[in-house]
């Protein structure tokens, strides 16, 4: 095992699923150092946050000293699978990374293009909508319809 490797980690058997079960205090991400496969979720390499490889299922992510790290709001223009998130419960501003020799995703970044073409669209629309329904409120308060308005909070 490789120092700085990156593991996405579960237990193979979990003996207690609640809240403050098993996977309590436990981001469920793992480095390898020295041999030793350390949980980040304390910040720090320890016995407390040691685990035992027989116990755990790992899912390969990548090694750190491979990946490029970028800033957080960028790996939306990555796929999905060539980003390594460091970030957990406790610690959301931990790094993010590319694997090696990645780019940005041309289709994912039209995919996102088009995601936000369809909300400014819908935000058009209520605005429009709004608008008009501010006119009829309008025509109320000009006719003295007082009790017949309702303007909407923003």
């Amino acid at each position: 095992m490789k120092d700085n490797n990156v593991y996405r980690w579960s237990y193979k058997e979990v003996k207690d699923a609640g809240s403050y079960g098993d996977y309590h205090c436990m981001s469920q991400i793992a480095i390898s150092k020295n041999g030793i496969l350390y949980d980040t979720f304390w910040h720090e390499f320890s016995g407390r946050s040691s685990l035992d490889k027989s116990k755990v299922n790992l899912e390969y992510r990548g090694n750190l000293d491979e990946m490029t790290s970028i800033h957080r709001g960028d790996e939306i223009y990555y796929k999905r699978e060539d980003i390594v998130d460091m970030s957990h419960s406790n610690n959301s501003r931990a790094k993010i990374y590319t694997k090696p020799n990645v780019k940005r995703d041309e289709k994912t970044i039209l995919e996102l293009i088009k995601s936000r073409e369809e909300f400014y669209n819908r935000e058009i629309y209520y605005a429009n909508k709004n608008l008009d329904d501010l006119e009829t409120q309008m025509k109320n308060v000009l006719a003295g319809n007082l009790n017949d308005v309702w303007v909407p909070c923003i």
